[in-house]
């Protein structure tokens, strides 16, 4: 396949680094308009009733109690449905910074366009769901959705989850993308779909196709890479480090519950997968810990990676 060389992104006023003291991973809520037959949540839970716990303004005050400047990596369910969530999004990008994982399904991230400086944005996971976008009329309002991000200075990069029959069919998917000047990165399957645990359940015959079709976009997209001069932490330029299966981090030191944090929607803080509470920030109740503690489970390849680190170990001078 030959590709037409593509758009970089980015802004002039993005900043050469990242400067923050606490990543979250925030689901900020589990409701969610696809039902994708392999997602991590059942259909039960992605039909939930929607549940709002604070709004904007009562986000950004937990946030700022806590005299921290955070990463905020927004996921869910479909976090651009909850309400209100441009301007959440406005809010909180004014003391801190923005990483967003979203189908781009709602008009709500159209928002972000006009009302979030994109320099305060790290990246954007566009998640492309295709049999749920062919039931809604196809992949055109995905692909100019992405396109508008970009053009306005976003750092956007377009996934793909490769179940096998994606892998099957991953090159016309490719080619479209293409056509429009854009990168599709794979995304290594984990869990369980169809009967089978991935990414074990991959036959060798998919995981060489897979491989190859990570390298070709990462080799497209490599302007992408390092948004801001840090790697996005869902790093999609990775993913080739996965198809074998994630590392066992268990018994490694790791600064998650120090530096890294999971948050529930209610504001629950969370070391990472564990049920170890941190307290919780709309109450004004989180104590982080005071230093990096050895991992004691496997919660998500890519923060325990990036948190597993020498440079996130050191002990932070409060």
């Amino acid at each position: 396949m030959t590709f037409q060389e593509s758009p970089a992104g980015g802004s002039s006023s993005r900043p050469p680094t990242l400067n923050y003291d606490v990543e979250a991973d925030w689901n900020l809520l589990y409701t969610c308009n696809f039902r994708c037959n392999y997602c991590f949540f059942p259909p039960k839970i992605l039909g939930s009733k929607l549940q709002i716990h604070a709004d904007p303004d009562g986000w950004a005050r937990a946030f700022e109690s806590t005299q921290r400047t955070w990463l905020l990596h927004i996921t869910g369910g479909e976090p651009t449905i909850y309400p209100r969530f441009t301007e959440l999004c406005a809010r909180l990008s004014e003391r801190h910074i923005l990483s967003i994982n979203s189908n781009l399904s709602h008009p709500a991230i159209e928002g972000l366009v006009d009302s979030v400086d994109p320099g305060r944005v790290h990246f954007i996971n566009a998640a492309l769901h295709v049999e749920e976008r062919l039931k809604r009329g196809g992949l055109d309002l995905f692909v100019a959705r992405v396109n508008q991000l970009r053009q306005a200075g976003f750092s956007v990069m377009a996934s793909l989850v490769m179940t096998p029959e994606r892998i099957a069919d991953f090159t016309d998917f490719e080619e479209i993308f293409a056509s429009h000047g854009l990168a599709l990165h794979p995304k290594v399957l984990r869990g369980q779909h169809a009967g089978l645990v991935f990414p074990e359940a991959y036959s060798l015959g998919d995981r060489v196709l897979l491989r190859q079709y990570i390298a070709r976009a990462a080799a497209y997209d490599a302007a992408g890479s390092h948004p801001m001069g840090e790697a996005a932490t869902i790093d999609l330029f990775t993913e080739a480090s996965l198809v074998d299966g994630p590392r066992d981090y268990t018994g490694q030191l790791c600064a998650s519950g120090s530096r890294f944090v999971r948050i529930e929607p209610d504001g629950s803080v969370f070391r990472c997968g564990t049920t170890e509470p941190l307290g919780n920030l709309l109450d004004g109740t989180l104590s982080l810990l005071p230093s990096p503690r050895a991992c004691n489970t496997n919660y998500c390849p890519y923060f325990c990676e990036k948190y597993t680190q020498p440079q996130f170990l050191q002990v932070r001078a409060e």
